[in-house]
């Protein structure tokens, strides 16, 4: 097992976007002689937390003021970050736009519930389309902006792994680089005809890793970073101590005091002891993929061409699974130069990925918990109670120790009811998608983080150490 560490930061520079608005000049008078100064600094104050209870925001040279932003969702397309805003344009905005094109550019900053916690998220976009569907309201659609991202060149990289590769790419473009790999074994000749460094993000990728128990994955995070990972290695093991920095309330317009974090149990739950966390649901959804198991099959016959020795060979590609539900497909895959068979690694790659996409959980946090990431592992622990359905009763074990009365979780007494653990979707998960979305009309800002969740079908889970856990946090609050 192998966590996604830091290899380099990133050598983006950024401009703050608070100070340019409100920082004030360095000859102003103290604000207890200026009555005016004191309402700046109530502004400043207020700006402070704007990245927290909404997205903190500037377009061109304007800052959007949080309650104008109404729409809003950050997510990862095709390996890059992408964003999308609908605003009131009360500001003129759309007068700030000389032309579509590349010189109009948003600025994103999304701030940690708490200091000294997690970094804040602070990206550039591109602005790649903008309409105003209605009077004063503003829907833009950005893409990810970073050097040298989106400018083609033809080069010949040479004999190069897929791993020292994404480490040039990030250095080209600025960006950090962030892996579970020291290296890879796949050395092959790659080439950019013509290609933007973007599209050679998308793609290496697809047909490297060099080893059987290496599949990789490649995007760039909301923290400018490349991430280079081997899903098999994040999607199997099982981490027995991972935690996150979690306070008591979900801010809002008026924050109920300081609060100070603590280190707890990265666990998401609907436990009502958890109703203050970040990490609590009241839903889950489950997406059911399988139908590419049976258009796409399960197992693989893929015949390959050597150039080299001018030999076929047909190798039989197995996506694992213990159960009957095999659906062969034969195909031709292509043909490959040199000692390593990428085409072949390319089809192990899409297999593999496909099992992990076939069946996933849909969970929705109501704050953007910058833990709960793309790439990291969470336990999902979800609560049935005993009185509900005989179908619910069946997929569970009613063992003494899953169960949690909810006299412990409330501090109650004389209640009967108890929280019967769901086997079914409770587990530790690979989160292997996120998005974080904001909403505000009438005054009433929320945020939604989705997460899509994947585990293996046949995975051992210590479900009465997880409730453990669950249980004594409760009983320390």
């Amino acid at each position: 097992m192998a966590e996604l560490l830091v290899k380099f930061d990133p050598e983006i520079e950024f401009e703050p976007i608070v100070d340019i608005m409100y920082a004030p000049p360095a000859d102003a008078a103290s604000p207890e002689d200026n009555p005016d100064e004191q309402e700046r600094n109530m502004e400043v104050d207020q700006t402070k937390v704007t990245g927290i209870i909404a997205p903190l925001i500037r377009v061109n040279n304007l800052n959007v003021d949080w309650s104008c932003v109404m729409d809003f969702e950050l997510g990862i397309r095709n390996c890059l970050p992408y964003l999308n805003v609908t605003c009131n344009d009360m500001m003129n905005i759309a007068k700030t736009f000389d032309r579509p094109g590349s010189d109009n550019i948003l600025r994103l900053q999304i701030l940690p519930q708490h200091d000294n916690t997690y970094k804040k998220i602070n990206m550039n976009f591109y602005i790649v389309r903008f309409e105003t569907p209605e009077d004063e309201v503003l829907s833009l659609s950005c893409v990810y902006m970073a050097p040298n991202l989106w400018n083609s060149e033809l080069r010949a990289y040479g004999k190069i792994s897929t791993y020292d590769f994404y480490e040039q790419i990030a250095h080209k473009c600025k960006l950090g680089f962030v892996s579970n790999l020291s290296n890879t074994k796949d050395e092959r000749y790659i080439y950019a005809s013509n290609k933007t460094a973007q599209a050679m993000i998308e793609s290496v990728y697809r047909d490297g890793g060099g080893e059987d128990n290496i599949i990789l994955d490649c995007w760039v995070d909301y923290w400018n970073n490349i991430v280079l990972a081997d899903m098999h290695d994040r999607w199997t093991c099982i981490e027995d101590d991972i935690k996150y920095w979690s306070g008591k309330y979900i801010p809002d317009i008026e924050p109920n005091g300081p609060v100070t974090p603590e280190e707890v149990d990265r666990i998401i739950t609907n436990a009502n002891g958890h109703k203050l966390r970040e990490a609590y649901i009241n839903e889950y959804e489950i997406i059911n993929n399988t139908s590419s198991n049976v258009y796409e099959g399960t197992d693989k016959v893929v015949s390959i061409y050597s150039y080299d020795n001018l030999e076929g060979d047909d190798l039989l590609i197995e996506d694992g699974d213990t159960k009957n539900d095999i659906f062969k497909k034969y195909i031709y895959g292509g043909e490959y130069f040199g000692d390593f068979n990428y085409v072949r690694q390319k089809w192990c790659n899409e297999a593999f990925m496909q099992k992990v996409n076939s069946q996933l959980i849909k969970v929705t946090l109501h704050t953007p918990c910058l833990a709960m990431m793309r790439g990291e592992k969470v336990n999902l622990l979800w609560f049935d109670m005993n009185n509900f359905t005989a179908g619910s009763a069946e997929r569970v074990d009613n063992e003494v120790n899953t169960n949690i009365p909810i006299s412990e979780q409330e501090g109650t007494e004389g209640e009967q009811d108890e929280y019967i653990i769901n086997k079914q979707v409770s587990g530790q998960y690979l989160i292997v998608k996120q998005t974080i979305k904001f909403h505000n009309y009438g005054n009433n800002p929320r945020w939604n983080l989705e997460l899509l969740l994947s585990r293996p079908a046949d995975q051992i889970f210590n479900y009465a150490d997880a409730i453990k856990k669950l249980n004594n946090e409760n009983k320390s609050e």
